[in-house]
């Protein structure tokens, strides 16, 4: 209707007797749907505004996260870093990353928390430069709440860190990653999983298999199953031959929705939960921090 709207205009334009009803009701068209164009520009600009913290948050969440690193008890520390979630800005992600450094592992495990709560790209830089570092992820506690941050992102440039050297990871770890990678809706991410499936033995060994051995259950199938039933709505189970069947049948058509999560089977929905620490909508609200135990 808007083209035809704009080529009555133009035509107008070039032969004036068309000018008359026709004309009038094509102006009225074009500025129908501009207007309707800027109303949804500008809702867009309102929502990224409300999103935005003001710079006086920003100034007391540092000024409250700076008292309690420096001076504050355990539980003043891990309560001013959970606050910090709430206050997306890269001058309150500069601080939170300090804490990294602190004696207690709970701390530490607070603070690479946060900063997957903070939709601010300095802090999914910061996450994926940490998860590089071999020092940052010899500690099975920081490492899984890391790649969980880095999850919970869901961002599509994470794929590559998630799966870097995952085999190398603890059982508890490379699940995790495997898990996180749920949260990133799109193909990509289907398509990573699988690929990942595909490369494990049925003997908790890392990559290879194949033949017969490569078509039994393997482990980690629990994650597997988790994240692409959260990605796809599809559930094969936990047999590696039925998800791949279902690959073969649906990768070319496959769509992932990059804003809704399909409905999920309660119990795998309860798992989901309870890694994401997360409660239903109709339950309300979150639950609270995530964290490891004190160290």
């Amino acid at each position: 209707m808007l083209r035809l709207a704009h080529a009555s205009l133009a035509l107008a334009t070039i032969f004036p007797f068309v000018a008359g009803p026709a004309l009038a009701e094509a102006s009225s068209a074009v500025t129908a749907q501009d207007e309707e164009k800027d109303d949804e520009k500008k809702d867009d600009e309102e929502e990224e505004k409300d999103a935005e913290p003001t710079d006086e948050e920003v100034e007391a969440a540092v000024a409250k996260l700076k008292a309690a690193l420096d001076e504050g008890s355990f539980d003043e520390k891990v309560q001013a870093l959970e606050a910090a979630r709430s206050v997306p800005h890269k001058d309150v992600v500069k601080i939170v990353a300090t804490a990294v450094k602190d004696d207690a592992k709970e701390v530490r495990i607070a603070a690479v928390t946060a900063l997957g709560y903070l939709d601010v790209d300095q802090a999914l830089d910061t996450l994926h430069g940490w998860s590089k570092k071999k020092t940052m992820t010899k500690d099975d506690d920081f490492a899984l709440a890391l790649f969980k941050a880095i999850g919970r992102h869901g961002d599509k440039s994470s794929l590559k860190y998630l799966e870097d050297n995952i085999f190398s990871s603890p059982k508890k770890v490379l699940e995790a990653r495997i898990v996180a990678m749920g949260k990133i809706r799109h193909e990509d991410a289907v398509e990573e999983v699988i690929g990942i499936m595909n490369k494990m033995r049925s003997n908790e060994g890392g990559p290879g298999g194949n033949g017969k051995e490569q078509k039994e259950n393997v482990p980690h199938m629990d994650a597997v199953q988790l994240a692409l039933h959260a990605l796809t709505g599809a559930n094969e189970g936990t047999s590696r031959r039925d998800w791949q069947t279902w690959w073969n049948e649906n990768k070319r058509k496959l769509e992932i929705d990059p804003k809704e999560m399909p409905p999920m089977e309660r119990s795998l929905e309860n798992k989901w939960l309870e890694f994401w620490n997360e409660r239903r909508k109709r339950e309300g609200g979150e639950r609270g921090g995530e964290g490891g135990g004190r160290g």
